[in-house]
């Protein structure tokens, strides 16, 4: 692995990639640093030892700086606050085709972010698929019984 930044290179460099504390150890700085920006890459997913050590990761100063501009342009609290602007203009549209007043959205929004229970509803944005909860898609499979099937030693003889 190329790095080009010599500082710290004699430092090994302990990184923690698990809420139970599992551990990496890199050999210096700069090349932790490049790891750390390849794990940013993976946040909140499950790996294997496997898809870890094959996880891409820069390998120079110029495309850790690419990757860390483009983690920072995909940053979900970003994109959230992006799609909150975009909502608020919509709803003084709305409202104003409503009759209501600017004061009127105001207070809504508030409602909607400070009521207990209003501020646990989220709108249904276009492109998003909402969670399904207490759905069985496995029941819905036209192969659900196969399996049980073959496990009993049926065969499919008509």
């Amino acid at each position: 692995m190329n790095h080009d930044s010599p500082e710290n290179d004699d430092v090994t460099c302990n990184i923690t990639i698990s809420t139970i504390g599992h551990q990496l150890t890199f050999p210096n700085e700069t090349i932790a640093r490049y790891a750390r920006l390849g794990f940013e890459l993976a946040v909140g997913c499950d790996m294997s030892r496997n898809e870890l050590l094959r996880l891409p990761v820069p390998d120079n100063e110029t495309t850790a700086r690419q990757l860390q501009d483009l983690i920072e342009e995909f940053n979900p609290d970003q994109i959230a606050a992006r799609v909150l602007q975009h909502v608020d203009q919509i709803d003084l549209i709305v409202g104003e085709a409503l009759g209501l007043t600017v004061e009127d959205v105001a207070f809504i929004q508030s409602d909607m972010r400070d009521d207990p229970f209003f501020s646990c509803v989220r709108p249904r944005y276009p492109y998003f698929t909402p969670a399904q909860r207490g759905r069985r898609t496995s029941l819905e499979s036209v192969h659900r019984y196969a399996q049980v099937g073959a496990a009993v030693g049926l065969s499919d003889r008509s």
